[in-house]
């Protein structure tokens, strides 16, 4: 069969031809949006907050002054000058009841706990996304009121408004005079008892640290110690020397969102995943032991003496290693 010369070049071209097919990884990192042209005339420090997406959130209402909406955000921070900018703070002036629930790959400094009104944010990562809720919306895009940076020796003019993005540089101020810190450490409270959480060893996703306890009173002693906090970025313990923890539990890792960042990790070794750890000293018995005990000042059933009457008894010591859901990011 003659095939006539002008279909050739179409049979080579599909010949040449296949489809191509790509797998999904389950990437679900967040788009990140381009930034302005103005980003490149900073020579400062560069800051945008972007408008992500909203929806309607529960309970649903007929009453649009009541009706809940979720919204998402996300900042970002550029250097774009010559000085190095060690732990940036931001500050965003929500305008419309807005209340931060959650925030990735940031913190706010100046609160107690999420859900919150407001918050100055920091964080050593450079960009971060936040859900929001706000009430009784009027405008499609709630943007904020200012932005501004926050960090000692800064000066920020007023942040350029678009629909939704707000960009603004901050440059250093010449005329700031930094305070002279005299002490190289942070200067100690006066109190009867002084509690002190130093990290000894820091690795990618967890930190060892030493608690110490300190009876400053000349003549009051403390018997049968309890200690206890809370953890701010999904901490747990997993392993603990000196002291332990009055429960004694992994299923609340397993089940929460330490399960979903470490989704292969084993916690069955774990000793406690509360967020408000209660913790005691160990019984005698247990200061030589070689899995928690063979750490000085530990062991004493949770008696602090004072140093008056016995200066060797008036400190107690324990140690724990802690995994972090957001320590390492």
């Amino acid at each position: 069969m003659k095939i006539p010369w002008k279909v050739v070049p179409v049979l080579v071209l599909i010949l040449f031809c296949h489809v191509a097919t790509s797998q999904d990884y389950g990437d679900d990192a967040t788009a990140v949006a381009a930034p302005p042209p103005e980003q490149d005339a900073c020579n400062g420090i560069f800051v945008v907050y972007t408008f992500s997406s909203r929806e309607k959130a529960y309970p649903l209402v007929k009453n649009a002054s009541a009706q809940a909406w979720a919204f998402k955000s996300q900042l970002f921070i550029l250097n774009a000058g010559v000085d190095e900018l060690k732990t940036w703070k931001v500050h965003i002036g929500f305008q419309h009841e807005e209340i931060l629930v959650g925030l990735n790959g940031a913190t706010a400094v100046d609160v107690e706990d999420l859900p919150a009104k407001r918050g100055i944010i920091t964080r050593s990562r450079r960009r971060w996304t936040s859900p929001e809720h706000s009430f009784g919306l009027k405008k499609g895009t709630p943007m904020p009121k200012s932005i501004k940076l926050v960090n000692d020796g800064y000066k920020c003019p007023q942040p350029t408004k678009h629909t939704n993005t707000m960009h603004i540089c901050c440059h250093k101020d010449p005329r700031f005079k930094k305070k002279e810190v005299k002490t190289k450490f942070m200067p100690r409270q006066y109190g009867d008892l002084s509690l002190t959480y130093d990290v000894l060893q820091a690795f990618e996703g967890n930190y060892l640290a030493q608690v110490t306890i300190d009876n400053l009173n000349p003549l009051g002693r403390l018997d049968h110690w309890n200690l206890t906090w809370e953890w701010m970025r999904g901490e747990f313990i997993y392993t603990m020397r000196g002291a332990y923890t009055h429960k004694k539990d992994s299923s609340e890792c397993i089940y929460g969102p330490q399960g979903q960042y470490y989704q292969s990790f084993d916690f069955t070794p774990v000793m406690n995943c509360q967020r408000k750890p209660v913790i005691s000293d160990l019984p005698p018995e247990k200061e030589n032991d070689d899995k928690v005990g063979k750490l000085p000042n530990c062991c004493r059933n949770g008696t602090v003496l004072p140093t008056l009457m016995n200066e060797t008894w008036a400190r107690s010591i324990f140690q724990l290693q802690a995994r972090a859901e957001l320590y390492s990011s």
